[in-house]
């Protein structure tokens, strides 16, 4: 047999991934066989997106959803707020398009490496408002909702130059139906907030509220981005226990050291214990770290979250879900 020499391979492989930012075979794939990744935004999404396609079996989808980019996304203005028995035509007829992989653009297709992909993997931070509604549209796709401390996410949002977090609170406000579903004391606390750090902490405990709320424990897979990165063997086997794929942990575990596109080249997810995940107790001053706790505990997620370090508390996790909005 052949052997072609290795630079060759090189540059066909560079090649077929330039294609594939371009052009996507993956019509035949179904519903069923897409997966989607919600979070917010310094996250880990693309992180978690690069273990689950560690072996370049989907078609990558980034961002989707995001209104200012994406023609078919236009009328979901983040952050976007919708109920999940909403019947609006056009939303449904633009998010199908969406999810069925008709849309196709340099930045959605900037992480795709498969031209001829086995399933399809759609990641975005821009859909928490609206996940439940997503899921009640389709509800053969695979869902996971990744979680980071607040305070790690706020700081990167502050450091990065994300925004001060209040366009996002007149957007929310703005919503009728939001207000309308949302406790009043929450809502009239969030008014009240006065720093970035607050309005952006609050920020972040709606943007997990909401789907904590309207969906069912079993609905939906949680990753803590803190599990994945101190217990990477166990929250792997759970994450394809879900999505119901055969995989090679040695290969899975390989795809961990694979750097970001989002995550700046001087910024690494590894160190002592692949990165240290109470690194925000360091950026984050004591009063910071005391006012998020105490936003944290008017949703109930006080106890999310050991506050000496970034560890999850499995043990409050179900209480938090429950369909009551």
């Amino acid at each position: 047999m052949l052997k072609l020499p290795i630079s060759l391979i090189s540059k066909l492989d560079t090649i077929h991934k330039k294609i594939s930012k371009r052009i996507v075979f993956d019509k035949s794939i179904g519903v069923e066989d897409t997966v989607f990744l919600a979070s917010v935004g310094r996250s880990g999404s693309t992180f978690l997106s690069n273990v689950i396609n560690y072996n370049n079996r989907f078609r990558v989808m980034f961002e989707p959803f995001r209104y200012d980019v994406v023609d078919e996304a236009k009328e979901f203005i983040y952050p976007f707020y919708l109920r999940p028995d909403n019947s609006n035509l056009n939303f449904f007829l633009a998010a199908k398009k969406i999810i069925s992989g008709q849309v196709s653009s340099d930045w959605v297709n900037s992480e795709n490496a498969r031209l001829f992909p086995q399933a399809r993997l759609i990641k975005d931070i821009r859909v928490n408002f609206f996940l439940k509604w997503i899921h009640n549209n389709f509800p053969e796709m695979k869902m996971i909702l990744l979680l980071r401390h607040p305070c790690a996410v706020v700081h990167s949002w502050i450091s990065a130059g994300f925004g001060s977090g209040r366009q996002a609170r007149e957007r929310l406000l703005a919503n009728h139906h939001f207000v309308s579903d949302m406790d009043d004391i929450l809502l009239k606390e969030y008014l009240k907030a006065e720093t970035d750090f607050e309005k952006l902490i609050f920020f972040w405990c709606f943007s997990y509220h909401v789907p904590f709320q309207q969906f069912n424990f079993d609905d939906i897979h949680l990753v803590f981005y803190e599990n994945l990165i101190l217990h990477p063997k166990d929250e792997v086997r759970k994450l394809f226990q879900v999505l119901g794929y055969k995989y090679s942990e040695a290969k899975v575990l390989n795809s961990f050291s694979k750097p970001s596109s989002t995550t700046k080249k001087t910024e690494s997810f590894f160190g002592e214990k692949l990165q240290r995940v109470d690194q925000w107790q360091k950026d984050c001053s004591k009063e910071q770290s005391a006012r998020a706790y105490e936003i944290m505990k008017l949703f109930g997620m006080d106890k999310l979250y050991c506050p000496i370090s970034s560890i999850p508390n499995m043990e409050v996790l179900e209480g938090l879900f429950g369909s009551r909005l």
